[in-house]
């Protein structure tokens, strides 16, 4: 049932002399229903009254709450905790600290069987009433949650209900957003650490909450990472728009990017740089158990600068995208083999005989390993290492064109020389992939472009049909297990079971 006060409901509190009339209604929380009202100087206050949502509650037609029996002493203890909650936001004001991001307000005032908090209202909308921004900005604002948080956490407060509706966004004159300042503004949910307690009540969203939340018999392992859990919710809602699963709350959880609905975002985390960052958050803050998450909002605060960072990035770089084969068996020993010597050498061949499938097993390589670099950069050799480099648009650099008094040769040095600059300035580690290099690197027409790969951070990896005696080479050899071979054939030439023994002889 729709418990809310009408537009044009005019309240008074006995309290104050001026009478209010309700212009609208602007957001519904679990206990609370806030309004925007007008007294009858036209000066607008925003009035957050007490009316929680999972209580048997009717509104009669003077305006007031009508409570079951049943859920009576509920309800007042609710009231009580709502008035708590407008004590411990003027206690919050008055840390030094916290005073611009915890709105004032100016009384808590009772009428119709309930109380109200009038508050002073701010240009800006909750987070959940943002349109369409760029991630960067939803990010930024992640960014400044967390120091808010952070915040609380050091003067001994708990939020244990973050979520968008409950984090207010300000915007300046010209309703922009100022992704710098935000508040947070359900003040019933935040406890003093000594304050939790088997039994005691919390007011939090189910779909927000950590786990221990969840659970009163988990209550004891409530703590800051409890508050960080949510903030890892909140920038996977912000990216995905979506709340996370069970199966994406585990230290080995891969994340669906490219199933991003919103296109903007899609585009912008289609960068292996932007994935790692993001994952490395979600992997420890989204997680089930409180002793796997980060234990302080100050390490996942450097993170969320690095992800703000990489996004303001002008300059980044376009990596390869590479398809491998959906089907593939066999060959782990020799995946095994490029990940040890990669490990070990920076710079490897793989080498055997045409259609061995080198390039294919590069590709399930770079595939299985790719959250392990921030770019991966393909290039197919075509007899000039330069010219591959200049046609692949697959590898670009945002704002580097080729001009049309540039050659290849210049154009690829200029491009792998930006991507050294960016590389280094981000700390980047790159793995660099040239195949089909079909003749030894002192037989390459030109040598500068090589010259310039070698100076980029990271490793490199190179298919060939010759063996390249200066660098450690990993040698591909046939498949020699017959069941994958079997696996191979079947793929192909579907044949019934009774005859995988004739299968096997033939092969």
């Amino acid at each position: 049932m729709n418990n809310c006060l009408n537009k044009g409901y005019e309240l008074s509190f006995p309290e104050r002399a001026a009478k209010y009339t309700i212009i609208d209604i602007i957001g519904r929380g679990a206990s609370t229903i806030a309004y925007l009202a007008s007294d009858e100087s036209g000066t607008e206050y925003i009035l957050k009254e007490y009316c929680p949502h999972a209580l048997r509650l009717e509104r009669s037609s003077s305006g007031a709450l009508l409570c079951s029996e049943k859920d009576r002493d509920k309800f007042e203890r609710g009231k009580l905790e709502f008035r708590e909650g407008a004590n411990k936001q003027k206690q919050l004001r008055n840390i030094i600290r916290l005073r611009n991001e915890t709105p004032p307000f100016h009384g808590i005032y009772e009428a119709n069987n309930t109380l109200y908090l009038e508050v002073t209202p701010y240009a800006g909308r909750t987070l959940d009433r943002l349109d369409a921004e760029p991630l960067l900005t939803k990010v930024k604002i992640c960014c400044a949650v967390a120091k808010l948080i952070c915040q609380y956490h050091n003067n001994g407060y708990l939020c244990l209900d973050i979520k968008p509706d409950n984090i207010f966004v300000l915007t300046n004159s010209s309703e922009e957003i100022l992704t710098e300042l935000v508040e947070y503004i359900d003040f019933d949910s935040i406890r003093k650490k000594s304050e939790l307690s088997f039994g005691r009540s919390l007011s939090f969203t189910k779909l927000w909450a950590a786990p221990e939340q969840c659970n009163p018999y988990s209550y004891n392992k409530i703590c800051e990472s409890t508050d960080i859990y949510a903030i890892g919710e909140l920038l996977f809602w912000l990216v995905f728009g979506r709340h996370s699963n069970f199966d994406e709350h585990r230290s080995y959880s891969v994340y669906p990017f490219d199933e991003v609905s919103d296109t903007s975002i899609r585009q912008a985390v289609s960068r292996t740089a932007i994935q790692n960052t993001l994952s490395e958050i979600f992997h420890s803050t989204l997680r089930s158990s409180v002793r796997n998450r980060f234990q302080s909002v100050s390490e996942l605060t450097p993170l969320l600068e690095k992800l703000v960072s990489e996004l303001e990035n002008k300059a980044y770089i376009v990596e390869s995208a590479i398809r491998p084969k959906d089907f593939f068996v066999g060959r782990t020993a020799e995946l095994e083999q490029i990940d040890a010597t990669l490990k070990e050498h920076n710079i490897v061949f793989v080498s055997g005989i045409a259609g061995i499938g080198k390039s294919e097993l590069v590709k399930q390589y770079v595939c299985a390993h790719k959250k392990e670099y921030d770019n991966v950069l393909y290039w197919v050799y075509d007899g000039s290492l330069e010219t591959a480099i200049a046609k692949n648009s697959t590898v670009q650099v945002k704002g580097i064109q080729h001009i049309p008094e540039e050659t290849d040769p210049q154009f690829a040095v200029r491009l792998l020389k930006r991507i050294r600059e960016i590389s280094e300035e981000y700390q980047y580690n790159n793995l660099i992939v040239i195949d089909n290099m079909d003749c030894l690197l002192e037989e390459m027409p030109s040598q500068e472009a090589w010259e310039q790969i070698n100076h980029i951070p990271g490793k490199i990896l190179l298919t060939t049909r010759t063996v390249e005696p200066l660098y450690t080479t990993v040698m591909i050899d046939v498949i020699s297990d017959s069941n994958d071979l079997i696996c191979l054939f079947g793929k192909y030439c579907q044949f019934p079971e009774e005859e995988r023994e004739s299968v096997r002889r033939i092969i």
